[in-house]
């Protein structure tokens, strides 16, 4: 990271676990919603994309959040939109201003 550049806004995956703890923790959230939210998201966390640690980028997390909420998609997925809001609520926390 140079001096005149600014990081790259993301979730790493010790955030993304925290995440995934408080859905866990609000009561409303099933397992099986659970695992689909790391099936959907799982794949950036590995991804290198980000040199000095693996995580979801903001851009990430929007584009996987507009594929949940098309109607195709939460028939096999099973999430609603509700609970896609609330999902979006939560990364939004983590990222603060840079979502």
């Amino acid at each position: 990271m140079g001096f005149f550049t600014t990081p790259k806004p993301h979730i790493s995956q010790r955030e993304f676990r925290d995440l995934i703890n408080e859905l866990y923790s609000s009561g409303e959230w099933s397992e099986r919603e659970r695992q689909q939210i790391n099936m959907m998201f799982g794949p950036f966390l590995n991804n290198r994309s980000l040199p000095d640690e693996p995580g979801i980028t903001a851009e990430e997390i929007k584009s996987v959040l507009s594929q949940m909420r098309k109607p195709e998609n939460i028939r096999i997925h099973g999430i609603s939109e509700h609970k896609i809001q609330v999902l979006e609520g939560e990364f939004k926390k983590f990222l603060g201003k840079n979502y």
